[in-house]
């Protein structure tokens, strides 16, 4: 444990001593007892000293909550602003901010709950009251008045999962020319695929047969109700989402704040199937219209595996590298929170204006 502090220290030794003592079946309810991980302590290098502003801006008659994060002696001369989109869809952003370590070398980061979740306006019935909120194109619109309000017309811009998806799909828009800079951190641009080879390459590659043809049989015949395939996708949350357990405040303060209704109707249950929006959402073939230099990632344990991340990159004409962290899930920027910084902050160096 060394390099560690005293508090990690003892919650690891902890952990381990009652992983070592429990039986499997209770390992995961041992844990709950725990006092989480914040994300500061997990991220290397997070200073104490940034200064937070937060403001509103209204999007179709919905407060959208934006959270500022700048060194309290200002932006670095030629550093632009990051802009970060989180996934979900409807997470909430809390689960990013260990990416607010970038403004601790001096650089602005943005940060904002979409429309329906988080401390943006709440929305109930989203089919009838806001049927927009169930569109990719209004996510486009929304980033585009966060940065608009904030005054920002070139900056680089983050997105991980879903998020991932509208950065992806931002940096061909008519908006393109804002975007200096790309980061797509377990993105995708086509739903059908992403289920498809997260089944072959993740559930039936890496799950015991029993598990994996259970899976299957449950998702074929609708049954996420089942409290065994529930129980398992609670398990494998742990594998495959974040690695880092007990899970982080700001990753359960993001699942407590986000809006399941609008999870599951773009989504689908759960994240290891899909259903709703996604599964018609397929743009693919416009990728090779980004022109922005653009840094992709994911983790060696994603739900985003490997071959449907490098579907993606093969069509991306200006890639800068697509990075694999081997000891990551889907939230590699919390799993490894100190050299996923470091490599974004290699990129963004490289392409201020």
């Amino acid at each position: 444990f060394f390099g560690l502090t005293r508090t990690m220290g003892l919650r690891l030794l902890l952990l381990l001593h009652i992983l070592s003592a429990t039986p499997a079946s209770a390992h995961f309810e041992a844990t709950d007892a725990f006092t989480p991980w914040t994300c500061d302590e997990i991220t290397p290098d997070m200073c104490d000293d940034l200064s937070l502003m937060m403001g509103t801006v209204q999007v179709r008659n919905l407060s959208v909550r934006y959270f500022v994060y700048t060194p309290r002696q200002g932006p670095k001369a030629g550093m632009l602003p990051l802009v970060t989109v989180h996934g979900g869809p409807a997470f909430t952003h809390n689960y990013l901010l260990p990416l607010k370590q970038q403004a601790c070398r001096g650089r602005q980061v943005i940060f904002y709950d979409q429309a329906g979740c988080g401390d943006s306006t709440r929305v109930t019935n989203v089919s009838a009251n806001a049927p927009w909120l169930l569109t990719v194109d209004y996510y486009i619109e929304e980033l585009h008045a966060v940065v608009e309000h904030l005054g920002i017309d070139k900056f680089h811009l983050f997105g991980n999962s879903w998020g991932g998806m509208l950065v992806l799909k931002f940096a061909f828009s008519r908006y393109a020319p804002m975007v200096q800079g790309l980061i797509v951190s377990g993105g995708l641009s086509d739903g059908v695929q992403y289920a498809e080879m997260q089944r072959e390459y993740l559930q039936q590659a890496m799950l015991p047969p029993a598990l994996s043809q259970y899976m299957a049989k449950m998702q074929r015949e609708g049954k996420y109700d089942d409290p065994k395939y529930k129980a398992l996708a609670s398990r494998l949350s742990s594998m495959w989402t974040t690695r880092l357990y007990p899970f982080p405040q700001c990753f359960l303060d993001s699942r407590e704040k986000q809006n399941e209704e609008i999870y599951t109707l773009m989504q689908g249950p759960d994240e290891f199937s899909v259903g709703g929006v996604l599964a018609r959402t397929n743009f693919t073939g416009e990728l090779h219209k980004i022109t922005a230099p653009t840094l992709m990632t994911h983790g060696r344990f994603d739900t985003m595996v490997l071959p449907q991340q490098q579907a993606i990159a093969n069509e991306i004409p200006n890639l800068y590298r697509l990075i694999t962290y081997e000891q990551s899930g889907h939230i590699t920027f919390i799993d490894n929170a100190g050299e996923y910084n470091n490599d974004v902050a290699a990129f963004l160096a490289q392409h201020d204006i």
